[in-house]
């Protein structure tokens, strides 16, 4: 039996220190063993102690992230910014002055997850979500009277919308009450409703190649000005100065904050329950009997079953890949069967809030239709540059889905045939699968879609063709029926969540007289029938 401390091996003290066990916070007897005596200090106070330390309570980063050396030297400061920033969570201090600091460092702790979900575990214990809402509904508005009144679209806005869906589960929607449930929707509203002053692109939407510098030069200020999709274009993706890893920063571009807030929202407006008439026809068959068009029970029913999918961990992965790992858009990953909805709005409240310099207040409800919203879609690519579809004029911005006037297509069991009415081009683009080229060689997609057949007999037959923006995977589809055109623009949250919004087909660049926010679900992968 040792009779000294000092002839305690090190491997034993460091493993007593391992065994330990803190609930937020480093083993308390840490520090008391660290002070005792030189030997002990030498031991503990050492860059292995720490890192082996972190390995045990936290997940260890990607060494794409953060290689060995980094880790073993920052080891010892993004563990102790961890502890601060998990006290912080569990006694709610929205107010801290250091507020940015620890919603960037939950957004570390989310994006480097492992299998093991130490830090999810650590998180929902420290109560993330509980600390997400009460930031939203008393923060949000920070500093917006600079602004009319509106929410800044700034980090600490845009990291606690993202974080709050990417922690987001359909247990903990379940649980929330009422109030709460409500008083979030009020105050997301304005970001889901108001495509005036929030975008959903980083790039002006109505672009199909954005003469703009794609360089991380101009970073996101903490207090920027949002930019709608009408108003002035900021001159490039903006990047923020991400503090990713003890002192060591990083230029990390986040989403647009109105594409988190829509599927927040949705997620919630959800539960207000579909009144299904006892009067309609209980099936397809009895409806065709009577001779009566439109949506059955049966219809309807299945609609009020539907639910947002909650994606977790994919949401934050898919929308903000670290550059130069994951490109903007993954090809295939669009295509698949959907169903969600879109929320259409008073058209006369709509023009009422645009015209206020000021957003709604948060007592005045919206007026909204929710509307039923299926779609199969299909991706198409071109390898070749000489081959690729003409753009449409620019003064026409997306009105054409970014293709050019007199555009027609025909589809064929392995891709589609692209021409014009005017004999100018024509070209074939190959239905997209795993047995493609690489997407390195891809230099364009076209996309094509339909209303399955069960749908489009209750809700309207249509047609979707449209174009995928490279540069930043920016969706824009023009639904065509004999009910009039709209065009839809959007982007692609997580590998089952494509989120956006719609409006009828105007000219140029001009505001249109509604937009309406839609979410959709992927059900199945493969566009079948």
């Amino acid at each position: 039996m040792a009779s000294s401390l000092l002839h305690v091996s090190p491997e034993l003290i460091r493993k007593i220190i391992y065994l330990a066990c803190a609930p937020l916070g480093i083993p308390s007897i840490f520090h008391p063993l660290l002070l005792t005596c030189r030997y002990t200090y030498s031991i503990l106070n050492d860059p292995e102690t720490y890192s082996q330390l972190f390995v045990i309570h936290f997940d260890t980063p990607p060494l794409y992230i953060v290689d060995v050396a980094t880790f073993r030297q920052q080891a010892k400061r993004e563990m102790f910014r961890r502890y601060i920033t998990l006290q912080m969570l569990h006694r709610s201090q929205v107010d801290s002055d250091n507020v940015l600091d620890a919603l960037w460092c939950v957004f570390t702790m989310v994006s480097h997850s492992a299998v093991g979900q130490k830090n999810i575990k650590f998180l929902l214990q420290a109560g993330v979500y509980e600390f997400l809402i009460s930031f939203i509904l008393s923060r949000l508005y920070d500093d917006s009277g600079e602004n009319n009144g509106w929410p800044l679209e700034n980090d600490e806005n845009c990291l606690a919308v993202l974080l709050l869906w990417v922690s987001t589960s359909r247990f903990m929607i379940d649980a929330e009450n009422a109030a709460t449930r409500r008083a979030l929707m009020d105050r997301l509203r304005p970001l889901v409703f108001a495509p005036y002053r929030y975008s959903i692109s980083t790039l002006p939407e109505q672009l199909y190649r954005p003469e703009k510098s794609l360089s991380p030069s101009s970073t996101r200020s903490t207090h920027s000005q949002p930019c709608g999709t009408y108003g002035p274009s900021p001159p490039g993706l903006r990047f923020s100065e991400a503090r990713y890893f003890g002192d060591k920063f990083q230029q990390i571009q986040l989403p647009p904050i109105a594409l988190l807030a829509t599927l927040a929202y949705f997620a919630r407006q959800e539960f207000d329950r579909l009144v299904i008439p006892d009067q309609l026809p209980r099936t397809r068959v009895e409806a065709n009997d009577l001779g009566i068009s439109g949506p059955t029970r049966e219809d309807l029913e299945y609609f009020a079953d539907h639910r947002t999918h909650c994606c977790g961990l994919d949401s934050l992965r898919f929308c903000v890949p670290f550059r130069d790992i994951a490109p903007p858009y993954l090809p295939g990953m669009l295509t698949g069967r959907y169903h969600g909805s879109c929320l259409i709005p008073d058209r006369s409240q709509y023009h009422r809030w645009k015209s206020s310099s000021s957003p709604p207040s948060p007592s005045e409800r919206e007026e909204v239709s929710r509307r039923p919203f299926y779609v199969i879609l299909q991706e198409h690519v071109c390898y070749n540059i000489d081959q690729v579809i003409p753009n449409d004029a620019l003064e026409n911005g997306n009105m054409n889905a970014w293709l050019p006037s007199g555009f027609k297509w025909i589809e064929t069991m392995t891709g589609i045939m692209a021409f014009d009415t005017s004999g100018t081009f024509k070209t074939f683009y190959q239905t997209y699968d795993a047995t493609c080229a690489p997407q390195s060689e891809i230099v364009d997609v076209i996309v094509t879609g339909k209303t399955e057949p069960r749908h489009a007999a209750a809700w309207g037959d249509f047609n979707f063709i449209g174009r995928i923006r490279l540069a930043d995977g920016l969706i824009t589809l023009k639904r065509v029926s004999h009910l009039g055109d709209t065009i839809l623009r959007g982007q692609l949250t997580s590998t089952h969540n494509f989120v956006g919004r719609m409006k009828p087909v105007s000219t140029g660049f001009e505001p249109s007289i509604w937009e309406a926010p839609f979410s959709l679900s992927k059900t199945h992968s493969r566009p079948l029938l």
